[in-house]
């Protein structure tokens, strides 16, 4: 007989399927996106685009030039959309912004900026939000795109003859963990699979948080540790791998299930290239600080997961979790990542064979990858080639 407990959480906007996702702003759980837009939601999604068109407007220093272009890309998405009824006819989206000083918007004004567009005005700059696809009228997008901290700052620091210190601004803060030996049980040793199961657990976080433009940490910490979780078998289910080449290959099949599984858009090419980030890590800044990179990105993953962790502990459902992951299970990672952290920081002397061997593998991936791309394309018929006949005539 089935319980209470036993029954999963539902989507508090259909009641029909189960919840993946949290607002962060009235924290109502919802299953998918067609219910975030749902009319019993509508207030909350219609402020937060509100109030991140407004911030947007507030912190960009607009020059002439960028005026221009901004009432060039308005003008052309009203061109393309007829003006609301409600609206007075012979009124242009620039004579509309005429009155507004782009150059010194305050609060009021950049409200007004978001009154005077049109409902399908709106829409689309909401629909170009999600997507990231907003263009300025060149065409060149105006959305940053995110540049990890680990080849940021490691670039910085040989433009200025490897000062290290520089790099503990650019990466995650380290966090402070126990002693090695006193996190292993009684009677047990190190096993020296420890290094590959950690290839296991850097690949997916390396790989969310380029999918997440580097806000997995931030904005999207429930779906970011969910992701990771699932994408490494280690975390997932503690399991053990032989060498760095299975446990790359078992982090590659579950991310992109998961990115399947999440609706999350990820090329064969960006899999690939994930590896290389993974050896960029385990390389760190310099000879004498290789663990810093991966102790970094462990501690960055380890504070998605206790944040993670915490909300739930508010949440009623503490025990049942949030259809993912329970805070025991968390618990469970949390103490994985601390074990990674205090193991990585006394390992200088194995990560740079275990670099080479990751940036190995990545060279044969990429060689695979591109000998297959060149096949499919040769067999690939040309549009308007003729089919060669079933039946030919023999003289």
């Amino acid at each position: 007989m089935e319980t209470d407990l036993d029954s999963k959480p539902l989507c508090s906007v259909c009641k029909l399927k189960e919840f993946k996702y949290t607002c962060p702003r009235c924290n109502i759980q919802y299953c998918s996106t067609s219910c975030y837009k749902a009319p019993g939601h509508f207030a909350c999604s219609e402020s937060f685009y509100q109030e991140w068109f407004v911030q947007e407007m507030k912190e960009r220093k607009v020059s002439f030039s960028e005026q221009e272009r901004v009432l060039s890309m308005l003008q052309r998405v009203e061109e393309e959309t007829p003006i609301d009824e409600y609206m007075d006819q012979t009124s242009t989206l620039e004579e509309r912004l005429q009155a507004l000083n782009l150059s010194s918007l305050k609060e009021k004004d950049t409200e007004k900026l978001w009154d005077i567009l049109t409902p399908d005005e709106r829409e689309r700059f909401k629909a170009a939000v999600q997507k990231g696809e907003i263009y300025d009228s060149s065409g060149c997008s105006l959305t940053q795109p995110w540049k990890p901290w680990w080849t940021t700052a490691k670039s910085l620091i040989e433009d200025i003859n490897k000062l290290k210190d520089i790099s503990s601004a650019l990466c995650p803060k380290i966090i402070k963990v126990p002693e090695l030996m006193s996190l292993l049980p009684k009677g047990k040793n190190l096993s020296p699979l420890v290094a590959f199961n950690l290839v296991n657990t850097l690949y997916p976080y390396v790989l969310f948080q380029r999918l997440y433009n580097g806000c997995g940490t931030s904005d999207f910490v429930k779906d970011f540790s969910c992701c990771c979780i699932k994408a490494s078998l280690f975390l997932d289910q503690n399991q053990t791998f032989l060498n760095a080449e299975e446990a790359l290959n078992s982090a590659i099949r579950f991310s992109a299930d998961t990115c399947q599984n999440e609706h999350i858009s990820v090329k064969e090419a960006a899999l690939t290239e994930t590896i290389k980030d993974v050896g960029q890590i385990l390389t760190g800044p310099a000879e004498d600080k290789m663990s810093d990179y991966i102790c970094s990105a462990l501690s960055d993953l380890h504070f998605a997961c206790s944040t993670h962790k915490r909300s739930l502990k508010k949440n009623s459902n503490t025990n049942q979790g949030d259809g993912y992951t329970s805070a025991k299970q968390l618990f469970s990672i949390i103490k994985k990542l601390e074990f990674l952290i205090s193991w990585s920081s006394h390992q200088n002397a194995c990560l740079p064979l275990l670099a080479m061997e990751v940036f190995e593998i990545y060279k044969q991936k990429k060689a695979e990858l591109k000998a297959f791309l060149e096949i499919s394309q040769s067999v690939v018929r040309k549009p308007n080639t003729p089919k060669p006949p079933l039946i030919q005539e023999i003289n």
